[in-house]
């Protein structure tokens, strides 16, 4: 990783890429009915279209956790100032006008 900025796009766009995936997984299976439980059916994982989106939403999760285990790591410094300006911005006094 070769700066801050550029590795939050990086990371920004791999958050977007799971979300997405898990949004078109959930949607699937919205329109499915659940097993006892509220488990999948084993009929529905057997479904080809399934299986894609399952497996597209596992590779995006997995890219995503490989990336954060090396970004928090490496912009711990970055990320922590980050978060504690906008902690600081978010409790500023405002005086009412």
């Amino acid at each position: 990783m070769s700066d801050y900025a550029s590795a939050k796009a990086r990371a920004d766009a791999l958050w977007e890429a799971s979300s997405s995936a898990s949004k078109a997984l959930n949607d699937f299976l919205a329109t499915h009915p659940k097993a006892a439980f509220g488990l999948t059916p084993d009929n529905v994982k057997a479904m080809p279209e399934y299986k894609q989106l399952s497996s597209a939403y596992n590779v995006a999760a997995s890219k995503l956790r490989a990336f954060n285990g090396k970004f928090v790591k490496e912009f711990r410094h970055e990320i922590r100032a980050e978060r504690s300006a906008r902690l600081q911005r978010k409790s500023a006094y405002q005086p009412a006008v």
